[in-house]
């Protein structure tokens, strides 16, 4: 169980483009103790698929979902003014894009190498380096099968929400997850700020 901070709160931020403000409100947060914090490792752990998914659908829909309702809010738009028939052209619409929307997104990033990883049994250490992901077997003593490194530079941002711990990479559809449950006793929002800043 992790610090009570982390539940149910959201926050996102460029772990390696601070200002000199946030830095300095980053430093004067960090208390001795998390001062000496150099890395935090989690427990073994496991994500399921559809955690994954979610995740991927999620940002995919955020970067498209303008361009994607722009001819249903156009259809709706000439329903109003012309004809109530377009209401219907609009609703047609829709209910063809999701499920296009759904198995493209399936298709290209759920079928992925990277995507068949989220399955396996895994550990991350977080640093000032970056990650440090450890792959396992389901053997009842886990051997490592694997070994990923993901530099500090190649992390866009950090987001805590939805029960995970969340890093982007400049790969914007491959984000790492880290369930809160994972973390070890007393991990606060400031600690994981710190030390893929760099602050620790």
């Amino acid at each position: 169980v992790c610090s009570s901070d982390l539940q149910n709160t959201r926050h996102t931020w460029p772990p390696r483009q601070f200002s000199a403000k946030t830095r300095k409100h980053a430093h004067a947060s960090t208390t001795s103790a998390d001062a000496e914090l150099n890395q935090v490792t989690t427990e073994i752990f496991r994500l399921t698929p559809s955690d994954f998914v979610k995740e991927v659908m999620r940002r995919w829909l955020s970067h498209n979902a303008l361009w994607l309702l722009l001819p249903v809010i156009m259809s709706a738009i000439a329903g109003a003014v012309w004809t109530y028939a377009m209401f219907y052209v609009s609703a047609m619409i829709l209910f063809l894009l999701l499920p296009t929307v759904v198995m493209f997104v399936y298709f290209n990033y759920a079928l992925t190498p990277e995507a068949r990883e989220v399955i396996s049994p895994r550990q991350i250490t977080i640093s000032a380096k970056g990650l440090e992901i450890i792959f396992y077997d389901d053997g009842q003593q886990p051997a490592v099968t694997a070994v990923r490194h993901i530099e500090a530079d190649l992390l866009t941002d950090l987001e805590i929400s939805f029960g995970f711990v969340t890093f982007s990479t400049r790969e914007r559809y491959r984000p790492v997850q880290i369930p809160l449950s994972s973390l070890p006793d007393g991990i606060s929002v400031n600690d994981l700020y710190s030390l893929i800043a760099g602050q620790s």
